[in-house]
């Protein structure tokens, strides 16, 4: 699990190089349906954690395995790996001196995205 996320990861420092972070969006990517969503449409001032949130839960998909990537700082990017049932894992990359830096999370407090089903 932690190889996907280190490889989404590499990836999204990839195009915030390239892009920069200023107007990077959430990413939100579905492994089961090979689908890339770039949530649009944030107004000023809009949490960007909540519109993932928001995205994940009107869309129903807290039940799909789901990576995402999401500003959550000025020059701070988390980016995630949730499958049902098991513990999310988080990276943080931060831009310090012009380079960007990851270093794993072990909570996310704005994460509040839990499955609806119920363990057997």
């Amino acid at each position: 699990m932690e190889d996907f996320l280190q490889s989404f990861t590499d990836t999204t420092v990839a195009v915030l190089r390239t892009d920069g972070i200023e107007g990077y969006l959430p990413t939100l990517v579905i492994p089961s349906q090979a689908t890339v969503t770039v949530i649009q449409g944030i107004g000023p001032g809009a949490s960007h954690t909540r519109a993932l949130i928001e995205t994940i839960n009107e869309r129903g998909l807290n039940d799909e395995e789901l990576l995402f990537g999401v500003k959550s700082g000025s020059n701070t990017v988390v980016t995630g790996h949730y499958v049902p049932g098991a513990r999310s894992q988080f990276i943080e990359i931060t831009l310090v001196g012009g380079e960007f830096k990851q270093r794993p999370l072990h909570d996310c407090g704005w994460w509040t995205v839990t499955s609806s089903k119920r363990p057997h």
